[in-house]
Order: C-alpha cells, then structure tokens, then sequence
C-alpha cells in the first residue's frame, strides 16, 4: 500500500514502478497498490504517457499495462545520507543560503 498523503507525481512514479516490476498489470490492481479507484489509477497511467513514457494496454480477461520496448529504468539505491541530502535539495532547505551584497564597513569584517 501507499501512504494516503502522496502527491499525484509520487503516485504516477509509483505506478511506473509497478508497471515495470510487474508487466501485464491491470487497473483493479494498480487501484488496490495505490489505495485509489480504478479510474485515479487510469489517469496515473496517463500522466506518464503524456510524459512520453511508452505504456501499452491490453483489453481483455488476460489484458494489463505494461511499459514499452526499451524502457528498463534501473534501481535507485541510495545510502540514509544521499537520500536525506536529496529530500533536503528537493524541499528547498538544503541549507541553502541567501546571498547579498557584501557589507562594504570595515569594522564588521564581511567585506
């Protein structure tokens, strides 16, 4: 299952997951994963198609979506430190600093 607050880019990302662990996978199933309906599944799997990432349907008892030819993405695998790094980049407290202009006094010593 997958936690209620995520945000429909985490989800559509999630589901590219799926499609590419599980291929033939249907919308009743994508749904139960997400802990969506059908149709919220439907339109994650249309979100990355108009991201230009090729995913086939097959209609029928034996039908499902899977990912296009030539589309393998390989695991991401990173140690507490670079997935804490990459949460702190992407929320914008990176420890970024604001820069201005240096002071120009000569008491304080930021020149």
């Amino acid at each position: 299952m997958v936690k209620a607050g995520l945000s429909p880019t985490a989800r559509a990302l999630r589901v590219l997951e799926l499609l590419q662990a599980q291929p033939g996978i249907t919308a009743a199933q994508l749904a139960a994963q997400l802990d969506v309906t059908e149709r919220a599944a439907r339109r994650y799997v249309a979100i990355l198609r108009e991201a230009d990432i090729p995913v086939e349907s097959t209609r029928g008892p034996y039908g499902g979506y899977r990912l296009g030819r030539g589309i393998r993405l390989p695991p991401l695998v990173f140690t507490a430190t670079e997935a804490l790094g990459l949460v702190m980049a992407v929320s914008g407290r990176g420890g970024r600093r604001r820069w201005s202009r240096p002071c120009l006094c000569r008491s304080c010593g930021r020149a």
